[in-house]
């Protein structure tokens, strides 16, 4: 019997990985049958004359991919579904931001009312100023005033947003709540041209919350609905 495929002599390069896997689904029943293209194919299979024993060892060879196909598959049903429930928190808290009654409201919705939304323990909101304030009262929308140059000390220069699992927190960000976080979330904002910048900081003392190689989309727009809410307040000029 004659198979059409490719010589012994021929290229490797010229057959692209696709074009092999077509010629071995033409030919696997009798590919299947020989014992040494078996061997040859799972060098940890014995190879002898026994095709029972090659085709139970390809059929639990097959047996095991599944299950790691399906494996794969509920990871990533159980991704999708976290990352489902995490738009919705993010929603509700946009929401949540949208309803405010004015900017000392929305400061303290930010500070009062995200971190149960988000199941946080920490989320604060920071603007650079040269002009010092009074450090607010415990009732009071815990708005911080931080030093001109310190977002670029804190994140970087240029740098926009910056997740950590590393413990011990930035305490410009977070004061006294610092030592007690473990991860955290730290987004860069505008509010306006002539505006100074703003740091929205979430954190986290539990271990993991915010990866530095996770997906950023949801922080950064809750990031960009604090600055838009807080321009429209205050009447700024979007950039």
């Amino acid at each position: 019997m004659s198979l059409e495929g490719p010589s012994p002599d021929a290229d490797r390069r010229d057959f692209a990985p696709a074009t092999l896997a077509a010629f071995v689904k033409r030919y696997r029943e009798v590919l299947a049958r020989d014992p040494e293209v078996i061997a040859a194919l799972f060098p940890e299979a014995q190879a002898n004359d026994n095709v029972v024993d090659m085709r139970s060892f390809v059929v639990d060879r097959l047996k095991a991919e599944l299950g790691e196909a399906h494996a794969r598959e509920a990871r990533l049903k159980a991704t999708l579904k976290d990352n489902l429930a995490s738009q919705a928190v993010v929603h509700d808290a946009a929401l949540r931001l949208m309803a405010a009654q004015g900017a000392e409201h929305l400061v303290e919705v930010v500070v009062h009312e995200l971190p149960v939304i988000l199941g946080l323990d920490a989320v604060t909101l920071s603007v650079e100023s040269e002009t010092p304030v009074p450090a607010p009262t415990p009732d009071h929308s815990r708005l911080r005033i931080l030093p001109p140059g310190s977002l670029d000390a804190i994140l970087g220069s240029g740098i926009e947003i910056a997740l950590s699992s590393e413990g011990g927190q930035n305490e410009l960000a977070f004061g006294r709540m610092a030592p007690i976080l473990r991860s955290s979330a730290l987004v860069r904002i505008t509010f306006g041209r002539t505006s100074p910048q703003g740091l929205l900081a979430l954190g986290s003392s539990r271990d993991g919350i915010f990866l530095p190689d996770q997906g950023t989309e949801l922080i950064r727009f809750l990031a960009r609905s604090v600055a838009v809410m807080l321009r429209q307040w205050l009447d700024l000029k979007p950039e």
